[in-house]
């Protein structure tokens, strides 16, 4: 049975998603469903009414189809469902399948069936699964009759037909219903192999593209990545000296190996790893003919890293490739298992390439794969396994003289030192103590500064070191943040210093306490909290806070004892509560800031669990209210400060040794009803706000973060014995009401604010 007869047995029932009167036409919505194009489709289908007439006595159609579609009548007022039956399936496909049809002819069906497929509801029409096939099968991955049929046509009638196909690929792409192109690929890909063997056309690698992006749901494809030739009758005996590859074996490295269409064959793969779920696919635990296959792909792609090595080009779309092989594949742990020693060897000829001609594209590529970079959901992004475990192999160490030979030699090369920079915030271990001391010494002061910043963020970030002593580390770090601090009066400089005492670690501090430097490190930092520049104000009191929040909780009790302690609060009080004393608009990024440093204050002194005043009662109550009023802040980072700090100084302030000095005063029950009313409104607003349509993404998000603290913070603060006083209980009763109508509707709020409610 022929294509066109199979499909003729077809009938076209109603589909599960009437486009627009149905799923997308919801009550009360203003919605309307898209107006018919008037424009081009009517056009073309006016062209090709006229041109299918001057054939009347041609055998293209039979009499009943030709006569039911000239009878059709205008084709904006029919609808989609009726243009697929009579338009597509009766008319259009019979044209494009029957052999005799004129050149002519084909030309203005192919411009039909563009407009067709660029109309919404008659696109849908075309390729959506079919009601009575859902049954049957996901729908996703269910076959539409007509548009199934449409491809293969298509696809018979290459190259003239290309653009519509890659039109209909794209289509069925959107719509996220691979299952209408899954019939077709075996005969898409011998098509493939016979016209890439013969021509290696730019078209028809374009074509492939599409049909990697659009069919990316079953390992079958996987035939397409590599286009093996599997006929051994067309295997040569040719074959790369360099890296072994016999000519024959795969279409696309062929074509990879001769230079032909490299930027299109890159972007081929680049689509296939993109796509495809490699880590379930390579999976070492897996069992049966999975594993087979598992295997068979590992070879694939060691051929593949094999032949990047040997082709390795300066090209855009190469390095984007060499990113993507490297990031993307999920390699082994163990440096001699063969797909990763070839990775690694890839990493080792990017490292070449860049110590033999330094260009920005390959170092772009290579500070990709080191990682380090800013993801969307506030997270790094990680280095690639091959650069790691390349790093930590001798065959890097070539590399590593190169860069610091350029960073630190009388022609100071600042990108060497960035390069550096780059490794070392995601490897720390890339150079020891001397060479750290070498660069950041070295003539540049700024790319010194900033590759300690570098290296003091990957240390953060990775808790084991080789460094030979650590407190050595430390005095190193402290002494330099210090003596640029003082002789320094640039603001850039100055804040790279800033930025490094807020990534000390508990060790850092304790080598400034042990060699008495507190007061110089205090002292820089208060003279930046009174500087005018905004930027050096709020990460001085950052700093601050990170300081307070070490020393406290992370710091032997022997270094940290409560009389240093009981100083620093005396210092850094006095800075708190004239920051928020000021009388002027103090900038948003600041008030943040010392809202931060002041809840660190006091989750510090709650931890420390002593019975010692290390601030003063009145400077509790002064903070409670000052930060309790910047919950209805505009600023988004200061009302999720603010909600935070005031769960941990309400719990000090009403709890001992500080709850009796507020209630002798009579403050303890007005701090206590302000606090709990303004938490409360978070509360409420979270439970009621999340699910309004009216609300933006971003303000939904926010409502649920802040209601999420304020369940936090009154945990901290009902929990105290002031709670279940007679003037203050109702409000008590309030907050647990509004904490009990936030956990019964579970089922329209967040995870998170349900676990803290």
């Amino acid at each position: 049975m022929s294509r066109w007869d199979s499909l003729k047995s077809e009938k076209v029932p109603k589909r599960t998603n009437e486009r627009w009167s149905q799923s997308r036409l919801k009550k009360g919505s203003n919605t309307q469903p898209p107006k018919k194009a008037e424009g081009n489709l009517m056009i073309s289908y006016s062209i090709f009414c006229g041109e299918l007439k001057q054939y009347d006595n041609c055998s293209i159609l039979e009499e009943g189809d030709r006569s039911s579609f000239f009878q059709l009548g205008s084709i904006d007022s029919c609808p989609p469902e009726k243009v697929a039956e009579v338009v597509v399936k009766s008319i259009l496909l019979p044209t494009l399948i029957n052999e005799d049809s004129p050149e002519s002819l084909l030309q203005v069906a192919y411009t039909l069936s563009n407009e067709l497929l660029k109309d919404p509801p008659i696109c849908s029409a075309m390729i959506l699964p079919l009601t009575a096939d859902i049954a049957r099968g996901e729908e996703s991955l269910v076959a539409n009759p007509i548009g199934k049929t449409l491809i293969l046509v298509l696809q018979d009638r290459l190259p003239q037909s290309r653009p519509t196909l890659i039109q209909l690929l794209n289509e069925i792409k959107r719509r996220s219903i691979a299952g209408t192109i899954a019939p077709c690929v075996p005969s898409l890909l011998k098509f493939f192999c016979g016209q890439l063997k013969n021509s290696g056309t730019s078209q028809t690698l374009e074509l492939l593209r599409s049909v990697l992006v659009t069919y990316s749901n079953s390992y079958k494809t996987l035939k397409i990545l590599l286009l093996r030739n599997y006929s051994t009758k067309t295997l040569c005996t040719n074959h790369c000296h360099s890296c072994g590859y016999k000519e024959g074996t795969s279409v696309l490295l062929d074509l990879f190996h001769s230079q032909q269409e490299s930027r299109l064959v890159c972007s081929c793969i680049i689509s296939f790893l993109d796509s495809f779920p490699l880590d379930l696919w390579l999976d070492e635990k897996s069992v049966g003919s999975m594993r087979l296959f598992s295997q068979s792909l590992k070879e694939d792609l060691v051929a593949l890293v094999r032949s990047m090595i040997c082709c390795f080009s300066y090209d855009d779309e190469f390095m984007q490739l060499v990113y993507v092989v490297l990031s993307n594949i999920p390699y082994s742990k163990n440096i001699h298992d063969n797909l990763t020693n070839e990775a690694v060897k890839l990493v080792e000829k990017l490292g070449a390439t860049l110590r033999s001609k330094w260009r920005g594209n390959v170092v772009s590529c290579f500070c990709d794969c080191a990682g380090g970079r800013p993801q969307p959901h506030g997270s790094i992004s990680p280095m690639v396994l091959p650069m790691s475990l390349w790093l930590c192999d001798s065959s890097s160490l070539a590399f590593k003289t190169f860069l610091l030979e350029n960073a630190a030699g009388k022609d100071s090369y600042s990108s060497a030192t960035r390069l550096i920079g780059v490794i070392v915030r995601m490897h720390t271990d890339f150079i020891c103590l001397e060479e750290l001391r070498m660069i950041v010494l070295g003539h540049s002061q700024t790319d010194g500064m900033k590759l300690l910043i570098d290296f003091l963020s990957g240390r953060n970030e990775c808790t084991s070191s080789s460094f030979e002593s650590a407190s050595a580390v430390s005095e190193f770090i402290v002494s330099t943040l210090n003596t640029v601090m003082n002789t320094n009066e640039r603001s850039d400089l100055r804040h790279l210093c800033l930025q490094g005492y807020c990534l000390l670690l508990p060790i850092d501090w304790a080598v400034v306490i042990n060699t008495d430097q507190t007061q110089d490190v205090l002292d820089n930092l208060k003279r930046s909290c009174k500087e005018r520049n905004n930027k050096e104000k709020a990460i001085s009191f950052k700093a601050i806070g990170e300081m307070l929040i070490k020393c406290f909780t992370q710091i032997d009790n022997d270094i940290c004892n409560v009389d240093w302690l009981t100083q620093l609060c005396r210092e850094v009080e006095p800075l708190l509560e004239s920051a928020l004393n000021v009388t002027g608009r103090l900038a948003p990024t600041i008030k943040s800031m010392v809202i931060f440093a002041a809840g660190n204050l006091a989750f510090g002194i709650r931890e420390r669990q002593s019975e010692n005043h290390f601030v003063r009662p009145a400077f509790l109550a002064y903070l409670m209210e000052k930060i309790c009023h910047c919950i209805d802040h505009s600023n988004e980072k200061i009302v999720g400060n603010a909600i935070r700090s005031i769960g941990h100084i309400g719990f000090l302030a009403f709890h001992h040794p500080y709850a009796s000095y507020l209630e002798l005063n009579n403050e303890a029950t007005q701090l206590f009803i302000l606090v709990v009313v303004k938490l409360c409104q978070k509360v409420r607003q979270a439970s009621k706000d999340t699910s309004t349509s009216s609300m933006s993404w971003k303000e939904r998000s926010s409502a649920k973060k802040h209601g999420w603290g304020a369940c936090h913070a009154l945990g901290h603060i009902l929990c105290c014995s002031l709670a279940t006083k007679p003037q203050i209980l109702n409000k008590s009763q309030e907050a647990c009401g509004a904490i009990v109508s936030c956990i019964n509707k579970y089922e329209l709020l967040n995870e998170k604010n349900i676990v803290a409610a």
